[in-house]
């Protein structure tokens, strides 16, 4: 599925929900985009950090438990910033995550180099 396929859903529920009058087309895009976000999520992780069934599975679901504790996506927003150092930005669409202050590598560091 490609982030064409994903805004070619959305705007199908959205349309579907709108013309129609009722709120089964925004559940249906809703749905298909959390079903993509989480795919892409678990693909990358195996991609990047090897992760397998298990630890898959963890992610997700710890992911899930997360998503139903947080209030507002500010609030999400807010942790991420406060225990990961990571501020999103949705306006970039390539790169939209970048650390909040520039990472530096240490003194140490580039004297070894």
């Amino acid at each position: 599925m490609t982030i064409m396929d994903v805004d070619a859903a959305y705007r199908k529920g959205f349309t579907e929900g709108y013309e129609a009058g009722r709120e089964e087309g925004f559940k249906q895009s809703a749905m298909t985009t959390i079903q993509s976000v989480y795919g892409a999520i678990l693909l990358a992780s195996h991609e990047l950090f090897g992760f397998g069934q298990e630890r898959g599975i963890r992610l997700l679901n710890r992911m899930h438990v997360l998503l139903v504790e947080m209030l507002t996506s500010e609030e999400l927003a807010q942790r991420v910033l406060d225990e990961v150092g990571v501020e999103i930005d949705w306006s970039q669409p390539i790169e939209l995550a970048q650390p909040k202050e520039p990472i530096r590598k240490s003194k140490q560091t580039k004297e070894a180099q």
